[in-house]
This record gives structure tokens, C-alpha cells and sequence, in this order.
């Protein structure tokens, strides 16, 4: 019983790894090529997910709230990602 939270963790966390690597190596590949590396437009282009999740798939007031976190979260990514790219 104890293990299945270790194990849900690692099986959310290991697909969304994944995405990350392809969606932000995209990003690095792209935005730069179109002189677009600005914080606001890596932001922008980790916001877009967001905005097509909480416009198809929220349903109540509850999941509207937590989208607000994954907001921040994206935030934070984007902040990341460009440092690094920048650096």
C-alpha cells in the first residue's frame, strides 16, 4: 500500500519528463531561430499548453483554482529554461 504513491509519482512524473524534454528542446530549437528568446515569449509559449487545458478540460471552480498553480509552475520553468538558454 505504501509503495503505490512512490510508484504513481514516478509513473506521472517520468511522461511529463518526457514532454518536457521534447516541448522545451523545441522551444530552444525554435524561438531563438526566430529571434523570439525573450522571457515573455518562453513564458508565453509554456502558458499556451495551460490555456488549452483550463479552455477544453476544467470543469469545476476547485480544478480552475489548480490551474493557477500550474501557472506559477510554468513560470518558474520558463525563468529556468531561459537562463539556461541564455547563459
Amino acid at each position: 500500500m505504501w509503495l503505490s504513491v512512490p510508484r504513481l509519482a514516478l509513473v506521472s512524473a517520468l511522461p511529463a519528463f518526457a514532454v518536457q524534454f521534447v516541448y522545451g528542446g523545441a522551444l530552444y530549437l525554435i524561438l531563438p531561430r526566430i529571434r523570439l528568446w525573450r522571457f515573455s515569449a518562453v513564458f508565453l509559449a509554456y502558458l499556451l499548453p495551460l490555456v488549452l487545458i483550463s479552455q477544453y478540460g476544467i470543469d469545476t471552480e476547485r480544478e480552475t483554482y489548480g490551474m493557477i498553480a500550474w501557472a506559477l509552475f510554468a513560470l518558474i520553468v520558463a525563468w529556468i529554461f531561459w537562463r539556461l538558454g541564455s547563459a
